[in-house]
């Protein structure tokens, strides 16, 4: 799998990654990237390997007997599965929550702060501290403060997941492996932890397996294919189809369920435009060989690029977007990544129209004008 960054730090790196369970080969060839700060979703049909490949990432496999590993799998650098690691030591830095809430039966003080206890911490005022600051971090605090002492089984079953999430950020990890944390709670429930995970990826890593594409598409900054142990990775091009797909849902639909409007997707939008043209001029790479400076300076290239031709397109067709609605702005963004998608199965080859680094250009500006006619109130 390809690297679709650039200049950015990686958290977690994969090689060539083959796991068996006995004779049965799980992943194939997995090698990926997972930025820093950033939510990767995995969407899969059942059993193709997603959540195999999660658990890899905190060696929850290795309590399974008769399993066997091969590549590489990097945390910051380190190689998690190299002599000398202590796993101990590794799942406080990469924290699990699972598909269905497991609180312990204690009370919901304790439960948060098991972890620390664990660890050896038996300062309680420092305890009673972190156990607030995570319950806040988990959306959880102004629900519980005044009955911290109460069973943790009596919080409904939306309020048990969030409580496992905070128990899980309080021994401080920078890693949070989710597998299909809504998949048992109902829609508001499920809300509300989409929310938490869109505050969430502030300060942490986030990696999550779930079965809902839609859900993938609201709360990931990217979305990656398994099937069959193998990854299918989308790519810059399909990224854009998700957010421009998600802004006509949420036209649609006239709300958002995970704090975020359409604004910001037409940014990212044109943000990934961009990374595009960079990527079309210099290149893909397995490893990101440009500083954030540099990636910086290329990128505005490109943006400068698509300024001058939204002048020179101005000049000769007037300010014809301005009348168009948003909407019609966001269709003319998904029929050019439909073209650009024809001309990617034609391996590049066009005999009228534009290449693909115009039809991106297009992209850009047309993010833009949708942009200007959102706060002209169209």
């Amino acid at each position: 799998m390809k690297t679709y960054t650039i200049g950015m730090k990686n958290k977690i790196e994969t090689r060539d990654v083959n796991f068996w369970y006995g004779d049965f080969h799980a992943l194939k060839g997995i090698s990926m990237d997972i930025e820093e700060k950033s939510v990767i979703a995995f969407i899969g049909p059942s059993g193709c390997g997603k959540s195999t490949f999660l658990r890899l990432l905190n060696r929850m496999n290795d309590l399974i007997p008769d399993t066997r590993l091969t590549g590489e799998i990097r945390i910051d650098g380190q190689d998690i599965y190299g002599k000398g690691v202590q796993v101990d030591e590794l799942r406080k830095n990469v924290g699990m929550v699972f598909q269905r809430p497991n609180p312990f039966p204690k009370s919901i003080l304790e439960n948060v702060a098991y972890g620390l206890r664990v660890n050896g911490i038996t300062d309680n005022a420092f305890i009673r501290q972190r156990v607030e600051e995570t319950l806040k971090g988990a959306a959880l605090w102004d629900e519980v403060k005044d009955k911290l002492k109460v069973s943790a089984y009596a919080l409904s079953g939306g309020q048990q997941q969030r409580l496992c999430i905070a128990r899980a950020m309080a021994v401080s990890p920078s890693v949070l492996l989710m597998d299909e944390p809504a998949s048992a709670l109902d829609p508001i429930s499920t809300a509300k932890v989409e929310e938490l995970i869109h505050e969430l990826k502030k300060q942490y890593t986030i990696v999550i397996v779930t079965h809902n594409m839609q859900q993938a598409a609201r709360i990931s900054d990217f979305t990656a294919y398994m099937y069959l142990g193998e990854m299918v990775e989308f790519g810059v091009t399909d990224q854009i189809f998700i957010k421009a797909q998600r802004i006509r849902t949420l036209q649609t639909v006239g709300e958002s369920k995970v704090g975020e409007g359409i604004r910001p997707e037409l940014i990212g939008i044109i943000n990934y435009a961009a990374m595009a043209l960079v990527q079309l001029e210099l290149g893909v790479v397995d490893q990101p060989d440009h500083s954030a400076e540099q990636a910086v300076k290329h990128v505005k290239a490109k943006m400068h690029q698509a300024r001058d031709l939204m002048l020179r397109k101005n000049h000769d067709y007037g300010e014809a977007w301005r009348s168009m609605r948003v909407s019609s702005l966001v269709d003319l963004i998904l029929m050019k990544l439909l073209r650009i998608k024809q001309i990617e199965d034609n391996a590049g080859a066009t005999l009228v129209s534009e290449g693909i680094d115009a039809n991106f250009l297009d992209i850009v500006n047309y993010g833009v004008f949708a942009m200007i006619r959102m706060e002209e109130g169209a």
